[in-house]
């Protein structure tokens, strides 16, 4: 239940986000992303409401129809990996403390798919400047200090 809600959160925010970004860029990719976040929602009430469980209330009625931006896109982008990193966060104790295997298993694939969002994240923010890229070791060594080539 609060991984649906920490989605649904998410999702409105992106989309007051992506109302308000000026670059098309940036919207279409905070859009793809509301969509993956949507089709979590609907993969983790699915079994809720298979078993007549309640699930929790939207609340995309709150979301005005505004398109001046109140924050940068750098801000913006910065949010969006800071909700990345709360919803990787999310799925890791639930599929940790989920006595179902096939939620688990959701789970897992979730974090996959916000994780490859997240590299999308990363590669906007740089080519914009807003993010500096990370060093890369280029011949990683083992646990016997021998390099390991690139092959």
């Amino acid at each position: 239940m609060s991984s649906i809600q920490t989605n649904l959160i998410a999702k409105d925010l992106i989309l007051g986000f992506a109302q308000t970004a000026p670059s098309q860029e940036i919207q279409a990719f905070l859009l793809k992303g509301r969509e993956q976040v949507q089709q979590h929602i609907e993969s983790l009430s699915q079994p809720l409401m298979v078993e007549n469980i309640p699930v929790t209330m939207k609340w995309d009625y709150g979301v005005e129809k505004s398109s001046i931006p109140p924050f940068s896109e750098k801000l913006m982008m910065f949010h969006l990996a800071a909700m990345i990193t709360e919803n990787v966060r999310g799925y890791g104790l639930a599929m940790s403390t989920s006595p179902r295997l096939d939620l688990a298993l959701n789970y897992t694939n979730f974090t996959n798919e916000i994780l490859e969002y997240a590299k999308e994240v990363s590669r906007i923010s740089i080519e914009q400047g807003w993010l500096e890229e990370p060093p890369h070791i280029p011949f990683p060594k083992n646990s016997f200090g021998i390099k390991i080539s690139s092959r």
